[in-house]
């Protein structure tokens, strides 16, 4: 992924600082735009997705929920992570890197269902 990072510091003026908190865990709202500054070494914490959400956990099971992370608004616009250190990864190269699905909450539209034939229905 080294062709991915690169050093961003326009980013910085817009970004959220993300941390893991000592125990328990913490939920942040991102705003449209806002790129995430993690305080801790990606690579020593587990991503994970739980339906609309990022969920970043650390070793000792602490940990922060980002809401609507995956939501259709932010489809084109996943923001990008800036590493300690200042280096800056698309959001949507590093999860998939780690085979995280980063397809958005709309997905397909669901059919309709058949009309039933009457059969099992209660008067």
């Amino acid at each position: 992924m080294p062709n991915q990072i690169s050093r961003q510091p326009e980013a910085r003026s817009t970004s959220r600082v993300v941390n893991i908190p000592t125990s328990g865990m913490s939920r942040l709202m991102l705003t449209p735009g806002q790129h995430l500054e993690f305080s801790f070494d990606p690579a020593g914490v587990t991503f994970s997705r739980s339906g609309t959400d990022l969920v970043i956990a650390g070793t000792n099971g602490a940990g922060v929920t980002l809401n609507g992370f995956f939501v259709v608004e932010n489809a084109d616009s996943l923001p990008q992570f800036i590493l300690p250190g200042g280096d800056s990864v698309p959001a949507s190269a590093y999860l998939q890197s780690l085979n995280i699905d980063i397809t958005t909450a709309a997905g397909p539209t669901p059919t309709a269902t058949p009309p039933s034939g009457g059969e099992g229905e209660y008067a």
